[in-house]
């Protein structure tokens, strides 16, 4: 399944995720900027996860992480390894991965995760599931794109990219 969402889409997959964790086996969250609101939100959803032995991630700017961490509970080590800080970050990409093909949901959009992003702005995305082929192929090409910014951080230009060129 692929079609064109509004940012409701973000806040139901999110709000499905925070209910049941227990039918998610990864969520990984990309966004350049939150706010006070959405933090609280991913707190809420990193603790839920944890309970569940989900895994969750936020891939975010460095300056975010920094703000985030000072949300978190407990010492700082508690969540060692749940903020990814990107150089550059301008991705606004949500997967959650289902331990069920069926409850595995991705969205590329252009909505940041704060309020205005989700509930004023005009945005739009796509949602995609792994219920057609593709589906399937947004999926597994968004995972690839999460997975190498959690593996691998741009910290730098990319050896690839021409303004790096001489």
């Amino acid at each position: 399944m692929i079609q064109v969402s509004r940012t409701i889409a973000v806040h139901r997959l999110l709000h499905r995720v925070a209910s049941a964790p227990a039918l998610f086996n990864r969520v990984l969250l990309c966004s350049p900027f939150f706010d006070r609101t959405m933090s609280a939100l991913l707190v809420s959803l990193a603790v839920s996860t944890r309970r569940a032995q989900c895994g969750f991630r936020v891939i975010t700017r460095p300056q975010a992480v920094d703000e985030l961490r000072e949300c978190f509970p407990g010492h700082a080590s508690r969540w060692s390894g749940t903020f990814v800080p990107v150089d550059g970050l301008h991705a606004k990409v949500y997967l959650a991965i289902g331990r069920r093909p069926v409850d595995t949901r991705a969205i590329v959009t252009s909505a940041n995760l704060t309020t205005a992003g989700l509930w004023e702005n005009l945005e739009i995305g796509v949602l995609a599931a792994p219920t057609s082929d593709a589906g399937n192929k947004i999926v597994s090409e968004v995972r690839d794109f999460l997975e190498r910014l959690v593996d691998s951080p741009r910290r730098s230009l990319t050896a690839n990219d021409p303004r790096r060129a001489a």
